[in-house]
């Protein structure tokens, strides 16, 4: 089927998808990759479904291509043939997302091209989404470990382990399940604090600490927790202080279980923010960072005195989690 780029239904289409980056933009000023990552995935499920249920020819992502160059002609990834790694990229994981959404989010779409393109299957490609994560691989480094044999490798050392093990025991190798401390917190009251950048409710529980003007720490005594607030003014740095807040999360994956990624827009006080929340041993369980993309940015991060062991500080991080939320909720800039 031969569409006309005049066709009503090619116009209402490339409306939506024109709306649809708009407000990827904007989502952009909080977590850039991910965002990014899901354009891409809502674009290559639209270029699959126009395609295969409704019989579009390849033209139409030639047309797509050049519309949309043409009106974003300051952001890159629409060309031919990434537009159909976005259909790839669709149709690969397209049965098994909720597995793989959070990874996918967590790495470059070069790496993520990588791996759809030389995995065979879901699970090949979730054990080298998980191992890229794990080591940091670069590009480089991701590519030559596809083309080997690393991941067969892996899968028959595991099983070897496992049959070894269960030789071992009898059978049981389960591991017994780990205790977690069971804490009551009292019902924090919260009460605005004024700061010559920015002001928030912090609860009557935390303590200020002011290092500087820009440096600002919430200290929580009695769970030997502090919460570190480092202002940052905007000036044509945006990018770059988005992109140094986001790789502070990701260098936490490594020894992390999970990243827990919430947006909040405020758009009548022009707060615009990202919290992410670090399950496992990790050395900061939340992290966040907050702007108004003009002028203003605030980063924040979690930390415990002690050494991270998750099961015995998860009451505390789940209550200071509730004190997170509503400082980013009550931030107003001056």
């Amino acid at each position: 089927m031969k569409l006309d780029k005049q066709h009503n239904d090619y116009i209402e289409w490339i409306n939506d998808i024109k709306s649809k980056i708009r407000t990827a933009q904007i989502k952009a000023a909080l977590s850039a990759n991910s965002e990014l990552i899901r354009l891409y995935w809502d674009i290559g499920k639209d270029i699959f479904e126009k395609q295969e249920l409704k019989g579009w020819g390849n033209s139409i992502v030639d047309s797509l291509s050049k519309d949309l160059k043409s009106e974003f002609p300051n952001m890159k990834g629409f060309s031919r043939r990434n537009l159909f790694y976005m259909k790839k990229f669709y149709n690969f994981y397209k049965n098994d997302f909720e597995k793989v959404q959070q990874f996918v989010a967590q790495i470059p779409w070069g790496h993520n091209i990588l791996i759809m393109s030389k995995s065979n299957n879901i699970d090949e490609a979730i054990f080298y989404l998980n191992e890229t994560l794990e080591n940091n691989w670069s590009r480089d480094v991701l590519d030559m470990q596809t083309n080997q044999t690393y991941y067969f490798i892996r899968i028959l050392i595991i099983v070897i382990g496992i049959t070894w093990l269960s030789a071992c025991s009898g059978g049981d190798i389960l591991p017994k399940p780990k205790a977690q401390l069971r804490l009551e917190y009292p019902q924090a009251v919260y009460k605005k604090a004024d700061f010559k950048y920015f002001s928030l409710d912090k609860s009557n529980f935390a303590q200020i600490e002011r290092v500087s003007d820009k440096k600002i720490n919430l200290v929580y005594p009695h769970m030997k927790a502090k919460i570190y607030l480092t202002y940052k003014p905007v000036n044509h740095n945006l990018e770059g202080l988005l992109r140094d807040a986001e790789k502070f999360t990701y260098e936490h994956t490594v020894k992390a279980d999970e990243i827990i990624t919430r947006d909040y827009i405020n758009e009548k006080d022009s707060v615009y923010a990202t919290i992410n929340q670090v399950t496992g041993n990790a050395a900061s369980q939340i992290q966040f960072h907050a702007t108004d993309s003009i002028k203003h940015f605030l980063d924040g991060s979690l930390y415990f005195y002690a050494q991270p062991n998750y099961d015995s500080i998860m009451p505390a991080v789940k209550y200071l989690e509730k004190d997170v939320m509503r400082l980013v909720e009550s931030l107003r800039w001056r």
